[in-house]
């Protein structure tokens, strides 16, 4: 019998639940919000497991999409406070059209227990990432 396989990003794996898909949506400039998954929960990666983040698709509000990709002990909700034991994961990134989407391949490990979060630096950036949780 043949093996099946589902992609999440780049990454591929053989058991569908492995595969996350979480959304953030910092509303402002310098704020920090944690992904949700589903929406109004913040995500935590469970114990004894890595979230692979491997794709990311973005949306700008405005003219760009600019943010950063961190983690931290704690979920933190949409503002200026960071989680804490913050750690960023990837530098700024990102850009979009006002209204459309961009997609990208992406790639950050986010260890067990931790609130994997998106850093805005301009006004109402849609993130969502896609990885695997395993």
């Amino acid at each position: 019998m043949p093996t099946r396989f589902y992609k999440a990003g780049f990454a591929v794996t053989d058991t569908p639940g492995d595969i996350k898909t979480i959304m953030a949506n910092p509303t402002a400039p310098g704020n920090y919000m944690t992904f949700e998954t589903p929406i109004g929960t913040d995500y935590q990666v469970p114990a004894g497991k890595t979230f692979y983040m491997t794709g990311c698709m973005i949306r700008a509000a405005g003219t760009i999409a600019i943010f950063n990709l961190g983690y931290g002990d704690t979920g933190v909700a949409n503002g200026g406070t960071p989680p804490t034991n913050n750690k960023n994961v990837h530098g700024e990134f990102g850009e979009a059209t006002s209204g459309a989407s961009k997609y990208f391949d992406i790639f950050a490990a986010i260890p067990a227990e931790k609130y994997p979060y998106a850093l805005s630096q301009n006004t109402n950036v849609h993130v969502t990432i896609y990885g695997l949780e395993i």
